[in-house]
Protein backbone atom coordinates (compact mmCIF):
# COMPACT_ATOMS: atom_id res chain seq x y z
CA UNK A 1 0.00 0.00 0.00
CA UNK A 2 2.82 2.34 0.89
CA UNK A 3 4.58 1.66 -2.51
CA UNK A 4 1.42 2.46 -4.17
CA UNK A 5 0.49 6.06 -2.53
CA UNK A 6 4.34 6.38 -3.14
CA UNK A 7 3.72 5.89 -7.10
CA UNK A 8 0.29 7.36 -6.99
CA UNK A 9 1.73 10.44 -4.78
CA UNK A 10 4.57 10.88 -7.31
CA UNK A 11 2.69 10.61 -10.61
CA UNK A 12 -0.12 12.75 -9.61
CA UNK A 13 2.54 15.64 -8.49
CA UNK A 14 3.94 15.26 -12.00
CA UNK A 15 0.40 15.96 -13.51
CA UNK A 16 0.82 12.57 -15.12
CA UNK A 17 -2.24 11.33 -13.59
CA UNK A 18 -3.52 15.07 -12.18
CA UNK A 19 -7.27 14.98 -12.90
CA UNK A 20 -7.20 11.19 -13.44
CA UNK A 21 -7.46 9.92 -10.43
CA UNK A 22 -9.28 11.06 -7.34
CA UNK A 23 -10.29 9.86 -3.30
CA UNK A 24 -13.68 9.43 -2.32
CA UNK A 25 -14.08 10.21 1.37
CA UNK A 26 -16.63 7.43 3.40
CA UNK A 27 -17.77 4.54 1.97
CA UNK A 28 -18.25 4.24 -1.68
CA UNK A 29 -22.06 3.32 -1.74
CA UNK A 30 -22.21 7.12 -1.01
CA UNK A 31 -20.35 8.18 -4.81
CA UNK A 32 -23.64 8.62 -6.88
CA UNK A 33 -23.40 7.28 -9.78
CA UNK A 34 -24.38 10.64 -11.63
CA UNK A 35 -22.12 12.49 -9.60
CA UNK A 36 -19.92 14.68 -11.46
CA UNK A 37 -16.75 13.20 -9.99
CA UNK A 38 -17.81 9.57 -10.91
CA UNK A 39 -15.98 7.30 -12.84
CA UNK A 40 -14.43 3.71 -12.42
CA UNK A 41 -14.21 3.75 -8.98
CA UNK A 42 -11.83 0.88 -7.53
CA UNK A 43 -12.57 0.10 -3.61
CA UNK A 44 -10.10 -0.56 -0.91
CA UNK A 45 -9.42 -4.32 -0.58
CA UNK A 46 -8.54 -6.18 3.11
CA UNK A 47 -5.13 -6.22 1.83
CA UNK A 48 -5.10 -2.58 1.40
CA UNK A 49 -5.00 -2.68 -2.52
CA UNK A 50 -7.61 -0.61 -4.70
CA UNK A 51 -9.26 -2.94 -6.62
CA UNK A 52 -12.77 -3.62 -9.06
CA UNK A 53 -14.44 -6.34 -10.63
CA UNK A 54 -13.50 -6.03 -14.09
CA UNK A 55 -15.20 -8.32 -17.09
CA UNK A 56 -13.20 -8.96 -19.97
CA UNK A 57 -14.30 -10.43 -22.60
CA UNK A 58 -17.27 -11.32 -20.66
CA UNK A 59 -15.57 -13.03 -17.89
CA UNK A 60 -15.05 -11.61 -14.34
CA UNK A 61 -11.83 -10.73 -13.21
CA UNK A 62 -11.11 -9.07 -9.63
CA UNK A 63 -7.92 -6.56 -10.69
CA UNK A 64 -6.13 -4.09 -8.92
CA UNK A 65 -4.65 -0.66 -9.72
CA UNK A 66 -0.89 -0.34 -10.18
CA UNK A 67 0.15 3.28 -10.63
CA UNK A 68 4.05 1.59 -10.88
CA UNK A 69 2.73 -1.08 -13.66
CA UNK A 70 3.11 0.68 -17.39
CA UNK A 71 1.62 -2.51 -18.70
CA UNK A 72 -1.99 -4.38 -17.67
CA UNK A 73 -1.34 -7.98 -16.18
CA UNK A 74 -3.58 -11.02 -15.84
CA UNK A 75 -2.62 -13.74 -13.01
CA UNK A 76 -2.15 -17.32 -14.43
CA UNK A 77 -5.07 -18.27 -12.83
CA UNK A 78 -7.04 -15.59 -13.87
CA UNK A 79 -5.62 -16.23 -17.93
CA UNK A 80 -6.58 -19.77 -17.57
CA UNK A 81 -10.16 -18.74 -16.27
CA UNK A 82 -10.06 -16.68 -19.43
CA UNK A 83 -9.24 -18.95 -21.99
CA UNK A 84 -11.13 -21.96 -20.44
CA UNK A 85 -14.53 -19.71 -20.63
CA UNK A 86 -14.06 -17.60 -23.60
CA UNK A 87 -13.82 -18.60 -27.51
CA UNK A 88 -10.05 -18.66 -27.60
CA UNK A 89 -6.88 -21.23 -28.14
CA UNK A 90 -5.66 -22.43 -24.87
CA UNK A 91 -1.77 -22.04 -26.89
CA UNK A 92 0.54 -20.52 -23.95
CA UNK A 93 0.63 -17.19 -24.47
CA UNK A 94 3.01 -14.52 -23.26
CA UNK A 95 0.16 -11.40 -23.90
CA UNK A 96 -4.24 -11.61 -24.57
CA UNK A 97 -5.49 -8.58 -26.97
CA UNK A 98 -9.06 -8.04 -25.23
CA UNK A 99 -12.10 -7.45 -27.84
CA UNK A 100 -14.08 -5.66 -25.28
CA UNK A 101 -13.26 -4.82 -21.07
CA UNK A 102 -15.94 -2.93 -19.06
CA UNK A 103 -14.43 -1.37 -15.57
CA UNK A 104 -17.32 0.18 -14.02
CA UNK A 105 -19.35 0.91 -16.90
CA UNK A 106 -15.86 2.48 -19.29
CA UNK A 107 -15.57 0.14 -22.45
CA UNK A 108 -12.45 -0.30 -23.82
CA UNK A 109 -11.46 -1.99 -26.62
CA UNK A 110 -8.51 -3.97 -27.66
CA UNK A 111 -6.55 -3.52 -24.32
CA UNK A 112 -3.60 -5.69 -24.37
CA UNK A 113 -2.88 -7.16 -21.20
CA UNK A 114 0.79 -8.88 -20.63
CA UNK A 115 0.31 -12.97 -18.96
CA UNK A 116 2.21 -13.13 -15.83
CA UNK A 117 3.52 -16.34 -14.44
CA UNK A 118 4.67 -14.88 -11.26
CA UNK A 119 2.20 -12.30 -10.39
CA UNK A 120 -0.54 -13.46 -7.89
CA UNK A 121 -2.94 -10.96 -8.70
CA UNK A 122 -4.16 -9.20 -12.17
CA UNK A 123 -2.96 -5.91 -12.40
CA UNK A 124 -4.61 -2.60 -14.41
CA UNK A 125 -1.89 -0.33 -14.96
CA UNK A 126 -0.82 3.32 -16.42
CA UNK A 127 -1.73 1.52 -20.12
CA UNK A 128 -5.39 1.29 -19.13
CA UNK A 129 -6.27 4.14 -16.52
CA UNK A 130 -4.81 6.30 -19.09
CA UNK A 131 -7.64 5.17 -21.33
CA UNK A 132 -10.61 5.11 -19.07
CA UNK A 133 -11.05 8.95 -17.81
CA UNK A 134 -11.58 9.97 -14.23
CA UNK A 135 -10.73 7.41 -11.57
CA UNK A 136 -11.98 7.26 -8.24
CA UNK A 137 -10.10 5.62 -5.29
CA UNK A 138 -13.08 4.88 -2.58
CA UNK A 139 -12.16 3.80 0.97
CA UNK A 140 -13.16 1.14 2.86
CA UNK A 141 -13.98 -2.69 1.97
CA UNK A 142 -15.17 -4.21 -1.15
CA UNK A 143 -18.82 -5.02 -1.43
CA UNK A 144 -17.53 -8.43 -3.00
Amino acid sequence: MLVMAAACGTLLGTGLLAGVISFGSGDHAAIPAGDALSGAVFVEDHEGAYSARVIVDGVPVRMIVDTSAAQSRLSMQDAKRLFFLAPHSGAARASYTASNVDVGGHRLHGMTLEISATSPRSVIGLDWLTQMGPVILAPGPSPD
